[in-house]
């Protein structure tokens, strides 16, 4: 299983050349958000408050892997929505394959949900297409 250390760093590695095998379970993906919202000290994570200029945090009751409320798979697209500004074809187009929810931006788990599992695959595709047209699949400058 990854870790959020193995999953995502601050090198930020395309979730789209990963297999659905090779995912961490959502709430792992959940930490890693929060280890780069905070710049990847852990005890920001542990003192945040989850109050954003646009409102509360979709993901502050799952920052530290615990399962409170809603389930991970639902707070993780609700996140996605907000970032994509309300819009489900955003999401479903979310050009960001790097971010640590961009596998989970469905709402369920491609490793055990076989429509996650294609729309993953899908992306996946959708991705690589967006690589190939720019023609490199290096990390966006300046980041």
């Amino acid at each position: 299983m990854r870790t959020a250390r193995t999953y995502h760093n601050p090198d930020r590695p395309d979730k789209s050349t990963l297999s659905p095998d090779e995912l961490p379970a959502p709430s792992t993906a959940i930490r890693c958000f929060c280890l780069e919202c905070v710049g990847w000290n852990a005890a920001d994570v542990r003192r945040c408050t989850g109050n954003l200029a646009h409102g509360k945090c979709h993901l502050w009751e799952h920052r530290m892997g615990g399962k409170r409320g809603l389930s991970p798979g639902t707070v993780i697209r609700k996140e996605c929505l907000r970032c994509m500004g309300g819009s489900r074809e955003g999401v479903r187009e979310c050009p960001d394959s790097r971010c640590p929810l961009w596998p989970y931006r469905f709402g369920a788990n491609p490793r055990t949900n076989r429509r996650a599992r294609a729309s993953f695959e899908a992306g996946k595709a959708r991705q690589a297409g967006v690589d190939a047209e720019n023609g490199s699949t290096q990390s966006i400058a300046g980041e």
